[in-house]
């Protein structure tokens, strides 16, 4: 597991409004890593849902997602250290290993790399 190299601070999402699409239909949804005392940075923008087809909901869903995304890393990190270590003092069974192993499939998908 390596070092994170996204964009630091906590990841909010948020109504964006878009003149194009007038206040009576929502608006996209924008990713912000906010940085207490410094500048907020855009992470992500989720397109308007009328753009996409999907659902006013859905898409909000997707941006909690996403900006729960460093959240969830860091937890699933601190999850596959402990499971380690469970393995090597009392060991696992089989589907713990399967589901060890997915863990750290997807904390590298994560960091951008092809092992896991």
């Amino acid at each position: 597991m390596g070092e994170s190299k996204h964009t630091p601070g906590k990841w909010v999402a948020r109504r964006h409004q878009n003149a194009a699409y007038g206040a009576r239909h929502g608006g996209r949804f924008v990713i912000i890593a906010e940085s207490p005392g410094e500048v907020d940075f855009f992470v992500a923008e989720q397109r308007h849902p009328m753009a996409t087809g999907e659902s006013e909901s859905q898409s909000e869903a997707n941006a909690r997602l996403i900006a729960a995304a460093p959240d969830l890393l860091t937890s699933l990190v601190e999850c596959v250290r402990m499971l380690e270590a469970v393995r090597y003092t009392a060991g696992l069974g089989k589907h713990q290993m399967e589901r060890l192993g997915r863990a750290k499939a997807a904390i590298a998908k994560a960091e951008g790399r092809t092992d896991a």
